[in-house]
């Protein structure tokens, strides 16, 4: 089963039925309340009577914390022993759930965002602790009292031991009691007691919030990305108004030098006509023509004083697209960044 919180970018918040959110705060709230139900199968205290094999199971629960902690898994039992390099010299009975003997079969990935390599066991191992199914543990004592756990141990120098998990009394309960008395002393251990041991719910967190931050450092560069580009595409409709406002100008000085010409002309064939031929007319003609000559001054002066602010104009977009680009250039190492924190706490694992 993979552990993924990412959906589309319009359902960021849910994904395979828990939020991100969801998921860490149960971890962190089941691994507490969890943690009450394993101290009460720890027996108190390794002084006075039983203090030996107390100590044997200590060092026996300790050294299963330690090799999970480098393998992601708890060990197979030995024909029903625990690992004699566990502690107990091979005499400490050992029954463990087949679940967690075995790579876990969540996989740890907030937002989709951990890359498949390095692997990530020791967060999945955590996260399988944390979501265990009731049927993947095993059951110690019976009725009320009866607690799920993912192994047990029993220890005795002289006592004969348990041959299954429905022989191993549950600490505290009036069978261990009894047993204690002949020096037979069980040990259950709980997901929260492993979970706690390892720091699953500080190496989770870790995690959560290292993806959050590439999640959101992801959705910036995007928005970076089509900032930039606007600006690009901002600049190329600029340019090409630019080119419209130069051929306006050109032909605006063009038309007013032909206007002129024309003019010039009118008024030289007219001088050498003598006596003036059709006076009026021609008058008329002068007058409409110097109107003309008049307004297109006017539009000259009004576009000269537009082209004096087209640097300013220029400069203004070329700086906008170089401050999207660079804004999408830091967004980018800011993700790398992310991207290599999230591979950095992926590798560390159960790392302490």
């Amino acid at each position: 089963m993979i552990f993924s919180v990412k959906g589309s970018r319009t359902m960021k918040s849910r994904s395979g039925g828990f939020t991100l959110a969801e998921t860490v705060i149960a971890v962190l709230v089941g691994g507490a309340v969890l943690v009450g139900a394993g101290q009460l199968m720890k027996p108190a205290g390794t002084s006075g009577s039983g203090g030996q094999q107390r100590q044997v199971l200590d060092s026996a629960t300790s050294g299963l914390a330690g090799l999970v902690s480098a393998t992601a898994h708890l060990p197979e039992a030995e024909d029903g022993w625990l690992p004699s390099s566990l502690g107990g010299n091979g005499r400490v009975r050992y029954f463990v759930a087949p679940a967690f003997t075995r790579s876990a079969e969540v996989r740890y990935n907030p937002h989709g965002l951990v890359p498949a390599e390095p692997e990530t066991q020791g967060l999945d191992f955590c996260l399988h602790l944390a979501q265990a199914r009731p049927d993947e543990l095993l059951e110690m004592g019976s009725g009320s009292d009866m607690v799920r756990v993912v192994a047990m141990l029993e220890y005795s120098s002289s006592s004969p031991l348990a041959n299954s998990p429905s022989e191993v009394a549950l600490p505290g309960s009036a069978l261990a009691r009894a047993r204690e008395a002949e020096g037979r002393y069980s040990r259950g251990i709980a997901p929260a007691e492993i979970f706690t041991a390892l720091s699953c719910p500080d190496r989770l967190a870790r995690m959560a919030a290292a993806t959050n931050y590439l999640w959101a450092a992801e959705d910036i560069l995007e928005l970076a990305k089509a900032n930039a580009e606007h600006m690009r595409v901002g600049k190329k409709v600029f340019d090409a108004q630019m080119d419209e406002a130069w051929l306006g100008y050109v032909q605006m000085y063009a038309g007013a030098a032909l206007l002129a010409m024309d003019f010039a002309n009118m008024a030289l064939s007219h001088g050498g006509l003598k006596p003036y031929v059709d006076e009026v007319f021609y008058l008329v003609n002068v007058g409409l023509y110097g109107a003309a000559i008049g307004l297109t001054a006017v539009e000259i002066i009004a576009y000269e004083e537009r082209k004096s602010k087209w640097p300013a104009a220029q400069q203004a977009v070329q700086a906008a697209v170089v401050d999207g680009e660079a804004k999408q250039v830091t967004a980018e190492k800011t993700v790398e960044d992310a991207r290599a924190e999230v591979a950095y706490y992926a590798k560390l694992g159960l790392t302490p």
